[in-house]
This record gives C-alpha cells, sequence and structure tokens, in this order.
C-alpha cells in the first residue's frame, strides 16, 4: 500500500473512532492488548476522552507497557523517569493551528483541507530517551492496522472495556499485518506481569576511589535530571538538564545539558562535585542528597550510603523544577 493511501484510510478510520464516542463505554482506568502476528510483546491500548479533556487513543508499547500505563493514571503522575522511558504510539484530537509543520503535512496528504480552528487528528509517536515527534510511515500503517481491527471488534460485540487487573482479563485482539483486514481474533485473558528486572549492576565511576577522603559537609543537596526544551537538529534524542542545588542557601552547584539515553554522565558529573566543589562551593560530601530522578539515586546510592550520605527520592522538588524554569525563561529571552 501506497503511503498515500495509508494516510488516507488512516483518516478514515480515526473518522469513524471519533465519531464512536468510546469513551463513553471506556474509562481512562480501562484497557485492552493488541497482538500483532510473529511479533513478541502485546501493545496495550488506552482510549482517551472519559474525563472530558482529551480525546484518542495511546498505545503503550514495549515489555514495560503495563508500567507505564499505571504510571500515567498515579494521583502524582509520571515522574521523569517514566516520561523518558516510554514508548507510546497515538493521536488525539487538536485544533489544526497547534499541529507542527510535519502534522499538518500528513493530513493534507491524505486529502484533508481543514481550517485553523478545526479539530483534527494529532498523530503522535514517542520512543524511549527520544522527543515525542510526528509517526514514520511504518507506524502509521501499525497504526490503521490497530484501528481497523478495534472498529472491527467493536462492530462485532466482541469489544468490552475491562481494567488491566480485571480477574477475567482483558480484551486481547490478535491481528495480522494486513490494514484492510487485521482481524484474526479477540479473547479475554490477563496481561502477563513485566518480566522482573535483573539485579542492578553497580557502576564504579573512576572518581570513587577520591571520595572516602572528602570532608562531610553539614548540607543537604537536591540533585534531578530535568526535561528542557531542547534538541540538536536531526538527532531525535530528548535533553535532560543534570541539575545540583544547595537546599538551604539555594546556590545551583552545577547544571549540565546531557542526552536522555546518557545519564551515566550525571553520575560522573555529581561525583566530581564532590571533588571539586565547583566554582562557588568547597569539595565534600553533603550529609543528603533529595534525588527527583529515581534512576540516578538507583545507581549513586549503593555508593554514597555507606560513606555516610542518605540518599532520598521525590518525584517532584519544586526548588529543582524553580530553577529549571528560571533557565528556560532565559533561553526564551537572553
Amino acid at each position: 500500500m501506497k503511503y498515500v493511501d495509508i494516510l488516507s484510510h488512516l483518516l478514515q478510520a480515526t473518522e469513524q473512532f471519533f465519531d464512536l464516542k468510546l469513551w463513553h463505554r471506556f474509562t481512562n482506568y480501562d484497557c485492552f492488548a493488541i497482538e500483532i502476528e510473529n511479533q513478541n510483546a502485546p501493545l496495550l491500548g488506552v482510549i482517551m476522552g472519559h474525563a472530558g479533556e482529551e480525546y484518542g487513543l495511546n498505545l503503550f508499547r514495549g515489555p514495560q507497557a503495563a508500567d507505564m500505563f499505571t504510571a500515567m493514571l498515579s494521583c502524582q503522575g509520571p515522574d521523569e523517569d517514566t516520561i523518558n522511558a516510554t514508548d507510546l504510539l497515538g493521536f488525539s484530537l487538536s485544533p489544526f493551528s497547534q499541529l507542527n509543520r510535519k502534522g499538518k503535512t500528513i493530513l493534507r496528504k491524505g486529502g484533508l483541507t481543514p481550517g485553523p480552528r478545526d479539530q483534527v487528528p494529532c498523530f503522535l509517536a514517542k520512543a524511549p530517551n527520544c522527543l515525542t515527534d510526528v509517526p514514520e510511515s511504518w507506524d502509521l500503517k501499525l497504526l490503521l492496522c490497530i484501528l481497523r481491527g478495534l472498529l472491527e471488534a467493536h462492530d462485532q460485540g466482541q469489544l468490552e472495556p475491562a481494567e488491566l487487573m480485571d480477574p477475567q482479563g482483558i480484551c486481547f485482539l490478535t491481528l495480522r499485518e494486513d490494514p484492510l483486514a487485521p482481524l484474526v481474533s479477540v479473547k479475554r485473558q490477563c496481561w502477563n506481569a513485566s518480566p522482573s528486572a535483573e539485579p542492578q549492576t553497580i557502576r564504579m565511576p573512576s572518581q570513587v576511589s577520591g571520595l572516602k577522603a572528602l570532608p562531610p559537609l553539614d548540607a543537604t543537596w537536591l540533585a534531578g535530571l530535568l526535561s528542557v526544551p531542547m534538541a540538536i537538529e536531526g538527532d531525535p534524542r530528548a535533553m535532560k538538564l543534570f541539575l545540583v542545588v544547595e537546599e538551604k542557601r539555594g546556590l545551583v552547584l552545577t547544571s549540565l545539558p546531557i542526552f536522555a539515553d546518557q545519564a551515566e554522565e550525571a553520575e560522573d558529573a555529581l561525583f566530581d562535585l564532590f571533588i571539586t566543589g565547583g566554582d562557588f562551593h568547597p569539595p565534600g560530601l553533603p550529609k543528603a542528597i533529595r534525588f527527583s530522578s529515581s534512576r540516578l539515586r538507583a545507581a549513586v546510592s549503593p555508593i554514597l550510603e555507606p560513606m555516610g550520605v542518605t540518599c532520598t527520592y521525590q518525584a517532584s522538588i519544586p526548588q529543582l523544577n524553580d530553577v529549571v524554569e528560571s533557565f528556560i525563561e532565559h533561553m526564551n529571552n537572553p
């Protein structure tokens, strides 16, 4: 099937999806699974719209799909690490004027000529460690298969809402990779739990040998890997700002932009900070560090806690968020 035909059929399928208003039957806690023949991990689908805020479809991918879905539903919302690790494909309704250039191009190539205020599907894909972007052609074809299968399952009365932990399981739609006739079968079964994480190997940066001789500091530090609107042209990876702040004085001890998939650089920068103290602080080990990144805390706490540094996790640290907001404001108004 040609790319233009995929887009045309996809836009027809999204129109049918929105006409059905399935969010009246499915809450944000209900889900279903999509199995593609000859592929491994299933996708976890969620219909958005029951809360009346955003209408569309999210498909979580990869072995941690259920964990991502559960984190999105938590009362605190997903933390930075969860957002960073998310593997997602989907679409939602948006005014045409708010789409980026590539999003508008998809609609026009598919045969739509909307006005600026018209509500249209906004297609998105996000790979782990990457920015959210418009899906590539293979993902658009996959989305077409899934939508066609979903619509057919609904027409046959086989699509049932169920929460992830329903003892009867959730609907599993098995699909073939045929965008025009994808549905193979629908059954109810339980979602298999994510495989147990492998024991974490403690990485020992070269600077660790010099830490034991450092003096203790009567201070609490705040550390995190926070999202910032930065990107390198041609590189899909998301950028993070590694930030360390002394809690009491609000002194920024270090700030370092890094790619989301290179978090080890933040570990190295933290150990360098202990040893050098940076430009405005003496060398030493603080009595405590509060991390807004569970991934960073897990990586360094096995090294620091035996040395007397208390390491805790807090999903959102307002003091760090304020510094990042000031950083973004300065970027936008140099």
